[in-house]
């Protein structure tokens, strides 16, 4: 009988969510309407002989993930882009760091894009996580409800 009402309760969107609080208990809090925050660049950025293109952009979720799409290119072949991300709060407030999904890299939250032509722009796609920290009354990331912004300090 478990597995049929699975079956039944998985084929609406309102059943789901009931089925998930369930299961995880009754303090879980479905999310699906928390929008993402996104931090676009609205210049170029510029490290030494390479440029990160206006329009780069991170998206950060309330569970703990985060992407970056941007384009890059430097004046010499075989370089980098290096770039940390700081989430930041009201007045400045550092409230940690996004964490590079990135394998082979020894820095954790430093983000690398690899520049080897000169003459080519540079698609570029990372994948990233940040700590939750505690979650506020409306059950969604403290860090998530107080993040305002994000600083990047790039290296090429």
């Amino acid at each position: 009988m478990a597995v049929s009402l699975l079956r039944i309760l998985s084929r609406s969107a309102a059943a789901a969510a009931l089925l998930a609080s369930a299961v995880a208990g009754a303090g879980a809090v479905a999310h699906a309407d928390v929008p993402d925050k996104v931090f676009t660049w609205n210049h170029d950025i510029h490290s030494g002989d390479c440029t990160m293109f206006a329009g780069a952009t991170w998206h950060v979720r309330y569970d703990g993930v985060a992407w970056f799409d941007g384009v890059v290119t430097s004046g010499d072949d075989n370089d980098a882009w290096l770039m940390h991300a700081q989430l930041i709060g009201a007045n400045g407030k550092y409230l940690g760091n996004l964490i590079a999904q990135q394998p082979g890299v020894d820095d954790i939250g430093r983000f690398v894009k690899n520049l080897p032509d000169s003459s080519r722009r540079e698609p570029w796609h990372a994948d990233a996580t940040y700590f939750l920290g505690d979650r506020g009354a409306s059950g969604v990331s403290v860090v998530f409800e107080q993040l305002e912004g994000i600083n990047l300090q790039s290296h090429c």
